[in-house]
């Protein structure tokens, strides 16, 4: 399982990622690309290390960011670029099970000691899915 917690690659936010085999955890880090790259570069910069390093998941499990009117101090172009991270993102690992998990689901789902981070996020969605599958495996 491949965990994606989306950014466009700005000076406060990389794309995060976390590998799951077979329900363990493996490892966790950043796709750098240079901030000051344009937009469109440092989405392509993302989708060729996506399919260069990362091969073929079983799943995919990626951040799902809600279409809405930008509110709390959030710009309108940062959101969308953010948009356009997940697009990016999808379209660039091929796996045909993709998960989207939203943000409110995994943040509830945290871990004691989890510090906020591009990394660390990626791990605590995978981390959710694995309980969320484990209660479901288990009320069955």
């Amino acid at each position: 399982m491949l965990c994606l917690d989306p950014s466009c690659g700005s000076s406060s936010s990389m794309p995060g990622y976390a590998i799951y085999r077979a329900g363990e955890f493996v490892e966790s880090g950043v796709i750098y690309v240079v901030p000051q790259w344009p937009l469109h570069i440092r989405l392509q910069a993302i989708g060729q290390c996506l399919r260069s390093e990362f091969g073929e998941p079983d799943v995919a499990v990626v951040e799902s960011i809600p279409v809405r009117a930008i509110g709390r101090g959030r710009s309108r172009r940062g959101h969308a670029s953010l948009l356009q991270a997940v697009g990016a993102m999808i379209c660039s690992v091929n796996c045909s099970n993709v998960i989207y998990i939203d943000p409110r689901i995994w943040h509830r789902h945290t871990q004691e000691g989890w510090s906020k981070g591009d990394a660390s996020d990626a791990q605590a969605m995978g981390n959710c899915v694995i309980e969320i599958l484990g209660e479901i495996q288990n009320y069955e």
